[in-house]
C-alpha cells in the first residue's frame, strides 16, 4: 500500500520520519516545474516545507530531489512553516497547498509518485 493511513503519517514522524506528498506540476517563468510537500517533525511539533523544482526528469532520472530549485539553493524549501501539531499541519497543507488528505506517503516514495505523473502525460 502506497498511502499513509492517518496513524501512519503520526507513527512515521513519532519515529523521526518525514512523510511526502507530490502536488504535480505548474509552469515558472516559461518552464516546467514540479510542487511537492514534506512534512517532518520538529521538537514539540511539525514542520510543513515546500518544494518546487524545474521538471528536469523522465523515465529514467526519477530523483526529484536532484533537481534545480525554482528559486534558491539546492535542496531549499520554496515556503516552511511551523505547525504546534501534526493536525495543524495537515489542515495548512490542505487549505494552503491543495495537498489531498488521503496522498500522503513515506519519504522517497515521492518519486514513484512523480512516474505515475509522467506516464499520464505529466498531468
Amino acid at each position: 500500500m502506497r498511502y499513509l493511513l492517518p496513524w501512519s503519517i503520526k507513527s512515521a514522524l513519532n519515529r523521526g520520519r518525514p512523510v511526502e506528498q507530490f502536488l504535480g506540476g505548474f509552469e515558472h517563468d516559461g518552464s516546467p516545474a514540479l510542487r511537492w510537500l514534506t512534512l517532518q517533525p520538529e521538537d514539540g511539533g511539525v514542520t510543513l516545507l515546500l518544494y518546487e523544482s524545474y521538471d528536469e526528469g523522465g523515465e529514467d532520472s526519477l530523483d526529484l530531489y536532484d533537481f534545480s530549485e525554482v528559486d534558491g539553493e539546492q535542496g531549499d524549501p520554496a515556503a516552511e512553516h511551523s505547525c504546534a501539531t501534526l493536525e495543524e499541519a495537515l489542515t495548512l497543507a490542505r487549505t494552503e497547498y491543495g495537498a489531498n488528505p488521503d496522498r500522503w506517503v513515506n519519504e522517497g516514495v515521492i518519486q514513484d509518485e512523480y512516474r505515475d505523473y509522467i506516464a499520464r502525460g505529466r498531468r
